[in-house]
This record gives C-alpha cells, sequence and structure tokens, in this order.
C-alpha cells in the first residue's frame, strides 16, 4: 500500500480531493514537542543539587535566575514554542503521506 500511496502523490500532486480523502483517515498515535529550553533546565538541575546539599541560599538566587528569565518576554516565547515535533502515525501509509506532503511544501529538510 505505501508505495501505491507514492505512485498516486507522484502522478497527481495538485489532486487536493484525494490529499483530503487520505487526511481523513490518518490517525495519530502520539506527538511530542521539543522546546529550546536548554538554560532553563540547566538552572533547574543546579537548584536541585543545592537543594540536595541544603543551600537554600543558593536555591532562592537560582529561583530569582528563572523567574527573571520567565518575565522575559523572548525567553518566555523561547521556552514555550515547539522547536520540533516528533509524530507517531498508526499506519506506515500516514507517514508516507506526511514526508511527501512535507516534500511538496519545502518545509524544514530532513537531517
Amino acid at each position: 500500500m505505501t508505495e501505491h500511496l507514492r505512485e498516486e502523490l507522484r502522478n497527481n500532486p495538485d489532486n487536493e480531493y484525494h490529499k483530503l480523502k487520505i487526511i481523513r483517515e490518518i490517525k495519530i498515535a502520539d506527538i511530542f514537542f521539543s522546546f529550546d529550553n536548554g538554560e532553563l533546565i540547566k538552572i533547574l538541575r543546579k537548584r536541585g543539587y543545592a537543594i540536595s546539599r541544603m543551600q537554600f541560599d543558593e536555591v532562592r538566587k537560582l529561583d530569582e535566575q528563572m523567574v527573571t528569565m520567565l518575565k522575559d518576554p523572548i525567553m518566555k516565547n523561547k521556552f514555550e514554542t515547539p522547536t520540533v515535533a516528533r509524530i507517531i502515525f498508526e499506519q506506515e501509509d500516514a507517514q508516507t503521506f506526511a514526508l511527501e506532503m512535507s516534500k511538496q511544501n519545502q518545509t524544514r529538510p530532513e537531517n
């Protein structure tokens, strides 16, 4: 079926009805998002270490750093906006369709 779907998409790349028919059948099992929040995670790790050592002055200092970061609209947006979405489909055909549509729409290239 997957090869058949690839062939259909190659032969009819502009057939919107056909695309909509396939989209209706797509079932997503799960989605995982990644965020650009490495700086926040580093602070949280330091904070956890400080708590384990009962260094509460350090904990308060790190809390202040996090609050400052989260009050900054640019940083807050950076932490809240997904940078990558990993999608798990229930059928292989759905994955094939999504990859073909991605190529046609010239979205971010595969790594």
